[in-house]
């Protein structure tokens, strides 16, 4: 499937295929000084086939669900939302509300 939206190298999806349960997830990767919200640029293949070649935490009770993330390289803190359902790069820290 992404091959039918391979532009110039780079992989395009439409946002239909990233949002609800499909293959794809969004993936907060970048980084950088962005304060409170980034638009979300990447994604990742969650099919049965390519999450067997990942090395991923196990699932645990925060797994996918929203928060703050805080970029792990930057001159200044940037802390940004993450909406439910995105996968998150190792090198940030991140934070969960407790709900009631």
């Amino acid at each position: 499937m992404a091959q039918r939206f391979s532009r110039q190298g780079r992989t395009v999806i439409p946002r239909r295929f990233i949002t609800g349960k499909g293959q794809w997830r969004p993936y907060l990767k970048k980084g950088g000084e962005e304060q409170y919200y980034r638009e979300i640029e990447e994604a990742v293949d969650w099919s049965p086939e390519a999450i067997a070649q990942y090395d991923i935490p196990k699932k645990g009770d925060v797994f996918l669900q929203e928060g703050i993330i805080i970029s792990g390289v930057s001159r200044r803190l940037a802390a940004r939302y993450m909406p439910r359902g995105c996968l998150w790069d190792s090198n940030k820290a991140i934070g969960f509300v407790a709900k009631d």
